[in-house]
């Protein structure tokens, strides 16, 4: 009877561990696909500065291969004025301080386009504290920021326009008000 017992627990566990394995392969391959489909930029990078993972869209957004994206570190394609600012939220990081950050930086691209993201970078630890890797999403924020631009010029432009006109102006809602 005794060797039943221990042959039915010995079943049963290598029944629990084989459905924790498929849940566990089920939940990387969703991670995956999440991964590659996403509509924005994504990577996974390590302590040390290096893509560890990118997704197409980072790489179209970046114009590199994957293969050569891989070969560098967010530092080499990072726009020299903004490195400062990335470098001490990510030493912070390191450090233990914080778990995340948000920071919109501008990125240089494989042809030398200069654009602007919106980068969100979350911590991954080890069971000890230190840094397993980083998970980041990118938005390409490049466009928004040329409209805004012309706005602005627009603006300033319709100002000069009306500061400068003869006989008032005046600006009347639609109830003539």
């Amino acid at each position: 009877l005794k060797k039943k017992e221990i042959l039915d627990q010995k079943e049963t566990a290598e029944k629990l561990l084989g459905e924790s394995v498929e849940a566990v392969k089920r939940s990387q391959k969703e991670f995956q696909n999440y991964f590659e489909s996403g509509a924005i930029g994504m990577s996974v990078t390590g302590p040390d500065k290096r893509w560890i993972q990118v997704n197409e869209k980072l790489c179209l957004m970046f114009g590199y291969t994957r293969e050569e994206l891989m070969e560098k570190t967010w530092v080499d394609i990072t726009h020299p004025d903004d490195i400062e600012e990335n470098e001490t939220l990510f030493q912070k990081s390191i450090d233990g301080i914080i778990d995340k950050y948000d920071i919109e930086k501008r990125f240089i691209t494989k042809s030398g386009q200069i654009i602007d993201v919106s980068l969100s970078v979350t911590c991954q630890r080890n069971e000890d504290g230190s840094v397993h890797h980083f998970l980041s999403s990118y938005i390409d924020l490049t466009e928004r920021k040329t409209f805004e631009t012309q706005i602005e010029h627009q603006r300033i432009m319709l100002r000069t326009l009306i500061d400068n006109l003869p006989s008032p102006v005046y600006i009347l809602d639609s109830e003539c008000r």
